[in-house]
């Protein structure tokens, strides 16, 4: 870390590498020149897939034409390394699909996974374990983000996505940078790259606030999901409501105004905004679209559960926002209720519909999804007892094997799951 940091000092400070933070820049040099020793001494034999694969090896150090590498691929051993272009996709056919990617049980609800990881790992000694993941594209996209703290949550959303694709599509993390990502827009001809991200075989969608990034993830390749996430001092823009809101929503909106204090008024802005968000994700439109096509299902009692569990405040220590909370990395790494805090058993669901600007024909049917929101606490890195509320709000689209009845939203089995290790979030897709 002192030779990376060195090397940023002794460059000239760039838009993407303000000099204020030598700490974010040092870790950005960290991934774009530095091996650990250990890794480099230990490539020689088979060994050298495990290590590089599971702990610090950056993606760079295997593909190396000074180190022959001996890297183990369906049981048997091949001499060489990754030394070509290479591009990592699902087969296509459904026989040669990947067994873990079979339809789930129709007789249980959808079930998603929402993987987590807190933006401060990438300050502290687990960094690599995630870097090894990206590649040089993603290390300059990266260096060019205005903020030290926008290039971390940046380089953590990659490494979450391309880490869990190749957990599901037995790629190394050495060559995990050359997993295909496809971001074409399937909704004009623009031919620009600000489509849903896609990759074949691996279904998930991401979401990203600065201390947290999410990864919801089917095993249900046909499933249509989105995943938005917020924290609880998020401003919403002005005018949110007259923009935001369908005409039932808004009618909702004002009538909580009136009735109820402005801290249930801002928590009810939020649920409404992360699951316009979620959903607008599943189906690729994003902002391209107005947010009040999405018509969600609000009620007064899932307004109470939520106040009841979230509060009219934040617990958060002023000392310790959001834009200190990733300067310092914890070095805990024990249980997964010290990274992340679920804050309520409870299962907070509704249902939203949306259709598509043009003519109410059969040609453009309503969409039905399943919301579900997850109300979570991040412990502070130097005082656990000061915790960030956040909000994740998960939207499925109408699963085929449950269909919802009488206006009640369909199941959805929502599991979350905070991560620390790239190794942990391997057993975890492998269970």
């Amino acid at each position: 870390a002192q030779w990376s940091s060195s090397i940023y000092h002794a460059q000239p400070a760039g838009p993407g590498l303000p000099s204020a933070d030598p700490s974010a820049a040092a870790m950005i040099s960290c991934v774009l020149f530095t091996i650990p020793s250990f890794c480099a001494a230990r490539c020689a034999g088979p060994f050298c897939h495990f290590v590089c694969d599971d702990f610090t090896a950056p993606a760079r150090c295997a593909r190396s034409a000074r180190l022959r590498l001996w890297i183990t691929e369906r049981g048997t051993t091949v001499r060489g390394g990754y030394t070509g272009s290479m591009s990592y996709s699902a087969p296509e056919t459904a026989g040669n699909r990947h067994p873990r990617t079979a339809h789930p049980d129709a007789s249980r609800g959808e079930r998603v996974q929402i993987f987590a990881l807190p933006t401060r790992t990438m300050y502290g000694p687990l960094r690599f374990s995630w870097l090894s993941y990206l590649g040089l594209a993603e290390q300059q996209h990266a260096a060019q983000l205005p903020t030290p703290a926008a290039a971390v949550s940046y380089l953590s959303t990659q490494a979450l996505m391309r880490a869990m694709a190749a957990a599901r599509l037995d790629v190394p993390s050495s060559a995990a940078s050359e997993i295909e990502v496809d971001r074409s827009c399937t909704l004009c001809t623009s031919g620009k790259k600000h489509g849903k991200p896609r990759i074949a075989g691996v279904n998930f969608n991401m979401s990203q606030v600065n201390p947290l990034v999410v990864g919801a993830f089917s095993r249900n390749p046909s499933a249509v999901l989105g995943v938005d996430v917020e924290t609880m001092d998020a401003r919403l823009f002005s005018g949110f409501a007259r923009l935001a809101l369908s005409d039932e929503e808004r009618a909702f909106y004002e009538r909580v105004a009136q009735e109820r204090p402005a801290s249930t008024l801002r928590l009810l802005s939020l649920a409404l905004w992360t699951a316009k968000e979620a959903v607008l994700k599943a189906t690729g439109h994003g902002l391209s679209v107005v947010p009040s096509l999405v018509r969600v299902q609000f009620s007064e009692q899932l307004l109470d559960a939520l106040e009841a569990t979230l509060g009219a405040e934040t617990s958060e220590d002023p000392a310790h926002g959001p834009e200190d909370s990733g300067t310092e990395a914890s070095e805990n790494t024990g249980s997964n209720e010290e990274l992340l805090k679920n804050l309520t058993g409870e299962t907070l669901r509704a249902s939203a519909v949306f259709r598509t600007p043009g003519d109410d024909t059969e040609d453009n049917p309503e969409r039905t999804f399943a919301l579900q929101w997850v109300p979570v606490a991040l412990p502070g890195a130097k005082s656990p007892e000061h915790a960030q509320k956040m909000l994740i709000a998960l939207a499925v689209e109408n699963p085929a094997h449950s269909e919802p009845t009488q206006g009640e939203p369909a199941q959805v089995e929502v599991e979350l799951l905070p991560v620390a290790t790239p190794l942990e979030l391997k057993r975890l897709l492998t269970d």
